[in-house]
């Protein structure tokens, strides 16, 4: 038979009170006592306000949330080979030109669509959109002439690239 002060396991006692009992509830509260302790120095550690128990979801969040060490590893191995391929990637542009590297970077990197290029570029297949329109018309051979060349620089003038570089006319 163990004694217990009673103060110490409820908080609503004032006093101290010694009760004698058996092994078994003296085992009890004692993991009581030891686990509201983890309990509150876990709450401490993930800094976590409220009651773990809370919400069904926390437990299940924390554990799809939290990588495991094989998808840690994972990640490092996944970083390294894009590390690696940047660097592949830097060293090949190196012997492209200018516009080509530039081009490369904004579809590959950036995210960009070759058209959203173009548009940022003021650049556009000028033989292409000229023979759809002279098609949408109904002007017949879509091979007709180039066309005039104040047409064109009427078109240079207009374009107004935001990169500053040259426009390619295309008529419209």
């Amino acid at each position: 038979m163990k004694i217990i002060n009673l103060r110490l396991h409820y908080p609503h006692c004032q006093q101290d009170k010694l009760v004698e009992v058996s092994e078994e509830v003296f085992d009890v509260l004692c993991q009581s006592v030891r686990e509201m302790r983890n309990y509150e120095r876990r709450k401490r550690y993930h800094r976590a306000f409220y009651s773990l128990d809370a919400f069904d979801w926390t437990e299940n969040y924390v554990l799809e949330h939290s990588p495991s060490p094989e998808q840690l590893i994972m990640l490092v191995e996944e970083q390294a080979e894009r590390d690696r391929l940047a660097a592949a990637l830097r060293e090949a542009l190196t012997y492209a030109t200018p516009t080509q590297a530039r081009r490369i970077r904004a579809y590959y990197l950036g995210g960009l669509t070759q058209q959203q290029i173009a548009d940022r570029e003021c650049v556009h297949n000028s033989k292409r959109d000229w023979a759809r329109k002279k098609r949408a018309a109904g002007e017949g051979n879509h091979r007709d002439p180039k066309p005039q060349p104040e047409q064109g620089a009427q078109r240079l003038l207009q374009c107004q690239c935001p990169a500053g570089g040259p426009g390619i006319a295309h008529p419209r």
